[in-house]
């Protein structure tokens, strides 16, 4: 796999869910292989079991999936609605289910971080880009949560791209700004 797109919005008719349709249709025709994980069409499940937590690793299968699907992927796409200044809860869980030591970061020594301990990157040749769609004005926790999770991991270079406000546009408003951002979103990739 070439770029994976992750989206993260409930409604399949949402500006969000069309917005990585035309992504991936337009990274396709750029010349990149594209594939979108819907998480909530998934039904993923965002809560880290414990267990999972205390052998860091999941081995529930869609997390699995989404797992080596990160692995295999050179570029990493996320679409995401702001929801007071975050993304939704579901993809929180996905970065704390798939983003585990041994894929996304690893410590030296014996794999126990210490306090002097910096995690080793194990995602870098990576790229990727956070698209982060509001109704109003721009609030920015988002930005800081993706460039503390990419830093830690490798993944560069990364950017976060502001779309909004939406409140108040009309269809064909949106058409538009959904086809200037496929466009800007597969560049970023070529």
């Amino acid at each position: 796999m070439d770029i994976l797109i992750v989206l993260a919005h409930p409604d399949p008719r949402s500006f969000n869910s069309v917005l990585a349709d035309a992504a991936a249709e337009a990274l396709r025709r750029a010349g990149r292989a594209a594939e979108i994980c819907d998480l909530y069409a998934d039904g993923f499940d965002p809560v880290l079991p414990l267990e999972d937590l205390r052998r860091r690793a999941s081995f529930e299968a869609r997390s699995a999936g989404y797992a080596e699907a990160l692995r295999a992927a050179s570029g990493l796409l996320v679409i995401h609605p702001d929801w007071w200044g975050l993304p939704p809860a579901i993809l929180k869980g996905w970065v704390d289910r798939v983003f585990l030591p041994g894929l996304a970061y690893a410590y030296e020594a014996d794999g126990r971080p210490g306090p002097d301990t910096a995690p080793l990157p194990l995602l870098a040749g990576r790229r990727a880009l956070v698209a982060v769609t509001r109704d109003g004005q721009a609030v920015g926790f988002s930005a800081p949560f993706w460039g503390r999770l990419f830093d830690t991991c490798g993944i560069e270079p990364y950017e976060t791209l502001d779309i909004g406000p939406l409140r108040g546009l009309g269809g064909l408003e949106k058409s538009k700004l959904i086809e200037k951002n496929a466009a800007a979103m597969a560049a970023w990739f070529v």
